[in-house]
């Protein structure tokens, strides 16, 4: 046919048109009419494959089933917000050779609601910096339930470790030696009481002038 070919729908009704199974080339621009559908068997196994040119997608996408997604290695951008379905994981690469996740915006696990707080856990270190602002950045654990650390803690040089003045908490050591390198203060009214021990153990450097009445070390006993 050297010429433009229509189709159109008879008195009737509408009008179909079938071709065989063999293969079919479209050698210009295919346009489907407002209103219409281009669609395949949805139990064929049939595939779609595009050129490499830009895809555009006007309405939006649904993937069915337990079909998959899968991009290629160029970068992913999500204009809107995004929603993991519930029950189901998001994973970042695996152990030894996941990318980096940054996040720049506030975030949040769980929430203040009955029923909707939830719990992280972390294996490797967790490093809080301040940035270029000049703002110290703080840690602050609002939950009143018992916090636990099973390593050493450590405070750097210059920074104080301070309960809430005039609150009631205690401070309790273990049965481990207590080291006061600098000097220490009970403000009054309030004592300082060593239980039941007696004069043998409480000692100075220089043990005569230990006070066996009172038992305290006088001043100018060297420790």
């Amino acid at each position: 046919v050297y010429g433009d070919v229509d189709f159109l729908d008879g008195a009737d009704g509408a009008q179909t048109f079938a071709t065989g199974t063999g293969a079919i080339t479209l050698n210009g621009d295919v346009g489907v009419a407002s209103g219409m559908d281009f669609a395949m068997v949805s139990t064929g196994t049939g595939t779609f494959s595009t050129a490499a040119g830009a895809i555009t997608l006007n309405g939006d996408v649904t993937q069915s089933g337990t079909k998959t997604f899968a991009t290629g290695a160029g970068a992913v951008t999500l204009n809107g917000a995004s929603t993991v379905a519930d029950y189901k994981p998001f994973s970042v690469g695996s152990p030894g050779a996941a990318g980096a996740a940054q996040f720049f915006g506030t975030t949040l696990m769980g929430g203040s609601s009955t029923g909707a707080s939830s719990t992280v856990t972390v294996y490797g270190s967790v490093t809080i910096n301040d940035d270029a602002n000049g703002n110290a950045k703080a840690l602050t654990v609002a939950a009143k339930g018992q916090h636990g650390f099973y390593g050493n803690v450590y405070l750097g040089e210059g920074i104080n470790f301070e309960m809430h003045s005039p609150g009631g908490g205690t401070f309790k050591t273990a049965t481990g030696a207590v080291s006061l390198r600098g000097d220490t203060t009970v403000s009054s009214p309030h004592t300082l009481t060593i239980a039941a021990q007696g004069a043998a153990f409480l000692s100075c450097a220089a043990s005569p002038l230990h006070d066996s009445t009172f038992n305290y070390c006088p001043a100018g006993a060297t420790r």
